[in-house]
């Protein structure tokens, strides 16, 4: 999923510490999967209305 933003501005967005959100793109956590769920349906609506 790419959303175009920097880390910081992503974990900034969403309220995500960037530490936490480092570990989950390096493989040393891993997001539950409800999180993916929400941030993957918020990431598509805000595609779809910038179409």
């Amino acid at each position: 999923m790419s959303t175009g933003l920097s880390q910081a501005k992503f974990a900034e967005l969403f309220k995500i510490p960037k530490g936490t959100l480092a570990h989950w793109e390096q493989g040393v956590r891993k997001p539950p999967e409800y999180v993916v769920f929400m941030l993957k349906i918020i990431v598509d609506l805000s595609n779809s209305l910038n179409e």
